[in-house]
């Protein structure tokens, strides 16, 4: 089961007092890096992100860097006034022009422009052809070499995707678990669709949180030693228009039966990346919690909080105002005091005595302050502890613009980029689309995931690249 989540995830996250309102605490650390005002799009206050001095440092050098070749980055095109007609055919005329925004019909841009390959603009009667050959199209085999996929629930998945026409559509999946105790018993979580549960492995699924404040998932986390105790962080925590916020954190000490809501001072508004559960005492609970693509009434500051009572109150560890928030957060199996934190915008963090200080990694990582760095991935080896891996949205500009994978032996003192065998598997989406896995037994196998967005002539052919890609040495190779 610990490989197949690990899959089906990359398809479709001490001592010190507490805050007794439950309220986040105030004194949170000022990060270093740059204004996010370009990446955000509003004016922010920069007073409290100035970097201190990094002489010593060495950071990567893009000069000397690999990039994937196989998606580069090309001049913009104003593919909006290109697809128009294709794009408004099917709407009543707008009696005003609301403006570009931050260019929410890229997606639907992008959607056109993989079907129209290699033409300008999709042909007359082409997407009638479309849905009368996928009307009579078989599934096809995968190689036998490859892993072979069967959809499991919750519900059919009929498409996974959607065009002009309204079609039934499956969901994203942001979060799964599975009972340690029994593999048949998994939790999932989705995007807006609430938490979901099987007993059966997959063959049947009953919603548990329709009834709750939100409906949003961003994690969920079971007790180590009680694993009928549940933790489910509410808010979709990326950045895309159609991530809703969340309304704190939900509890269950049932197995799902019934729920409390916590944290919602410290949380609402917010979206939750990932929640950790200490397994030598598993009242402390850790939660990394950002900013989603729609904006809450509430904007408490986001990042690692802590609660040592078992979610009743949080203290906030390592937090900002002024940025979008923590995208990640893993704990070292063998020394639970030791958490690794990334930021949007800056980067990695590291603490050594859970949670109470922190200081930043950037031996032989990106330089935040000269290039823009978005959501950073964290992955741990079970096997070996020493060995992290964190996949960075970078921008080099005029370069390159996706996922770089960096490598650690020697628990984040300095980082290494690996090769991911020309596949920027997340391509201009790694805000969304983007998650990487190490294996639980092989510190040296690794998942990457992503989006399908590469569309190549070979020999006259349309190539597809894959989704999810495996590699057998840490980025040496990749199938």
């Amino acid at each position: 089961w610990g490989v197949l989540v690990t899959l089906l995830l990359l398809v479709a996250a001490c001592q010190g007092g507490a805050s007794p309102s439950g309220a986040p605490d105030q004194a949170a650390l000022a990060l270093p890096g740059p204004s996010l005002a370009a990446f955000w799009g509003h004016p922010v206050d920069v007073a409290d992100l100035a970097p201190p001095p990094h002489a010593d440092i060495a950071y990567w050098d893009a000069s000397k860097a690999v990039f994937p070749t196989l998606h580069p980055v090309e001049p913009e095109e104003d593919l909006e006034r290109e697809f128009a007609d294709e794009i408004f055919a099917a709407r009543p005329p707008m009696t005003e022009w609301e403006g570009l925004g931050d260019g929410p019909l890229k997606r639907t841009n992008f959607f056109l422009m993989q079907r129209a390959y290699p033409l300008d603009t999709l042909p007359v009667g082409g997407y009638a052809a479309r849905v009368a050959q996928t009307q009579r199209l078989t599934p096809l085999e995968a190689a036998e070499t490859l892993p072979k996929w069967q959809n499991i629930g919750p519900a059919s998945m009929l498409n996974s995707s959607m065009g002009a026409q309204k079609v039934n559509t499956s969901g994203r999946v942001t979060a799964l678990v599975v009972d340690p105790r029994d593999s048949d018993v998994v939790y999932l979580g989705a995007a807006q669709g609430g938490v979901w549960k099987t007993t059966d492995g997959g063959d049947s699924w009953t919603p548990l949180t329709d009834d709750q404040p939100s409906l949003a998932v961003g994690a969920i986390a079971l007790d180590p030693k009680n694993p009928d105790i549940v933790y489910v962080g509410t808010g979709e925590p990326t950045s895309g228009l159609d991530n809703y916020y969340g309304a704190g954190i939900l509890k269950s000490t049932d197995a799902g039966q019934t729920w409390t809501r916590l944290g919602a001072d410290a949380f609402g508004g917010m979206g939750i990346a990932r929640i950790l559960v200490n397994p030598n005492d598993t009242k402390i609970v850790y939660a990394a919690s950002s900013m989603t693509g729609t904006q809450g009434p509430a904007q408490p500051p986001r990042g690692v909080f802590r609660s040592n009572d078992g979610g009743q109150t949080w203290k906030s560890l390592l937090s900002c105002s002024n940025c979008f928030g923590a995208s990640d957060l893993e704990m070292d199996p063998r020394n639970v005091n030791v958490l690794y934190a990334s930021f949007w915008g800056y980067g990695v963090y590291k603490s050594t005595d859970g949670g109470d200080n922190w200081g930043q990694l950037l031996q032989g990582l990106p330089d935040p302050q000269q290039f823009r760095v978005g959501r950073v991935i964290l992955t741990i080896s079970p096997s070996n502890p020493s060995i992290l891996y964190a996949s960075y949205q970078v921008t080099v500009p005029g370069q390159y613009d996706g996922a770089l994978v960096f490598k650690t032996t020697d628990g984040g003192a300095s980082w290494t980029q690996i090769s991911t065998g020309g596949y920027n598997y997340c391509g201009q989406q790694c805000w969304y689309s983007h998650t990487f896995e190490v294996s639980p037994n092989d510190p040296n196998v690794v998942y990457a995931g992503g989006m399908a967005n590469y569309t190549t002539a070979a020999n006259n052919q349309f190539v597809i690249r894959q989704v999810v890609v495996k590699s057998p040495d840490s980025g040496g190779s990749w199938q």
